[in-house]
């Protein structure tokens, strides 16, 4: 059997999550649900759905060897009777009109909430494998953020010169789009207020490819910024929630959406993002400048390097 995603484990073992998950199902599923479970995993999701008394699952993990785990454990779960096990991707999958599911149950999300390309996925099991008016598990996720200022994490996915060589063309294939970051861990300073991004209803068509947006961030300190540092909240139903905020002992990690190039902001002023959406799985942000400075407001004189000395804070 081959190897798995490591991330695998400290989902599994993320007892906040895994007990919202399964207060929320065990409010919400009732025999009158025909639960569609995308991205499966171990089956956990779909086992906790059977023995709140689903009347029937149907479980897609497309992942060959953890398709083969999720047999296993649903089996030895005992719920296999009401479990059926798909090893596909669900958009391969299509249910006729009258024999589509009416309780959308999934998991799959990174920490941008559409890097495991829900918005796709959403898309064709709204067409066609889901009945209208579904619930669904989660109802919705909201994206907020606050500007940071941190050259420790610009320096995760930008490099000058190493042992007096210039490295700098491997900066042509640095991610543009956000990535994971675990905040505590790199020296940082949030210099904004916190800003909501994006918002998903998951009982609503998700927007088309390509969307971009705006968002204003009220800088409360004076210093470059470098991108922006995100986290989610999920609405489970049921008041059961899922919190990944700095600070909550939450597996995801907080996700980097990084700027160009760092943009001075001045505390009191705004600075306005546009974000958009780039191949469904994707959030880049670019700052709306008045020109090409860099400025977000007055130009202030100082050099980087002394921002990187002393935390971003003038």
């Amino acid at each position: 059997m081959g190897e798995i995603p490591k991330w695998h484990y400290a989902m599994l073992n993320d007892t906040q999550r895994n007990d919202a998950l399964s207060q929320a199902i065990s409010a919400r599923v009732t025999d009158e649900a025909r639960v569609l479970d995308i991205g499966a995993g171990t089956g956990l999701l779909s086992i906790l759905s059977a023995r709140a008394g689903a009347r029937s699952v149907d479980a897609f993990e497309a992942h060959t060897e953890m398709a083969e785990v999720a047999a296993r454990t649903i089996k030895a779960s005992g719920a296999g009777d009401k479990v059926a096990l798909h090893s596909t991707m669900s958009s391969n999958v299509s249910f006729l009109p009258g024999d589509r599911r009416n309780f959308l149950v999934t998991e799959i999300f990174d920490c941008g909430i559409i890097g495991e390309g829900i918005l796709p996925t959403l898309r064709h099991a709204r067409r066609s494998m889901l009945t209208p008016g579904y619930a669904s598990i989660p109802q919705a996720a909201t994206l907020s953020g606050r500007l940071v200022a941190s050259p420790d994490i610009r320096r995760l996915n930008e490099v000058t010169s190493a042992c007096d060589v210039d490295v700098s063309t491997l900066n042509e294939l640095q991610t543009r789009g956000h990535f994971p970051v675990r905040l505590q861990t790199w020296d940082h300073t949030l210099v904004s207020a916190e800003a909501g991004l994006y918002h998903l209803d998951l009982t609503q068509e998700p927007p088309d490819p390509g969307q971009a947006w705006d968002v204003v961030f009220e800088a409360d300190t004076t210093a470059l910024a470098d991108g922006i540092a995100a986290w989610f909240t999920m609405d489970l139903g049921a008041g059961e929630g899922i919190d990944t905020a700095p600070g909550t002992p939450s597996h995801w990690m907080q996700a980097f959406i990084p700027f160009p190039r760092p943009v001075q902001v001045i505390a009191g002023h705004p600075l306005t993002v546009s974000l958009s959406i780039e191949d469904e799985v994707s959030i880049v942000a670019r700052p709306v400048l008045p020109d090409d400075t860099g400025l977000a407001g007055p130009p202030i004189e100082f050099e980087y390097e002394s921002i990187l000395m002393n935390g971003a804070n003038l």
